[in-house]
């Protein structure tokens, strides 16, 4: 969990990760690779917020 927590921190602060945009998904859903895990998140720019949806393994997330 610190892995995850240190990602995250560091993507809010910095807009650096392993990020990419999921095709096909509306409203816009983003996955962020640590590990062998996989963060699902929603960003607002407008509110400067980051929405985690939900934290998977890898063989589980797609």
């Amino acid at each position: 969990m610190r892995r995850l927590r240190q990602a995250l921190v560091e993507l809010a602060e910095s807009g650096r990760g392993d990020v990419v945009k999921l095709k096909g998904v509306t409203p816009a859903v983003w996955r962020l690779r640590v590990g062998d895990r996989r963060l699902f998140f929603r960003y607002s720019s407008e509110a400067r917020e980051i929405q985690v949806l939900r934290v998977l393994r890898r063989e589980g997330a797609y």
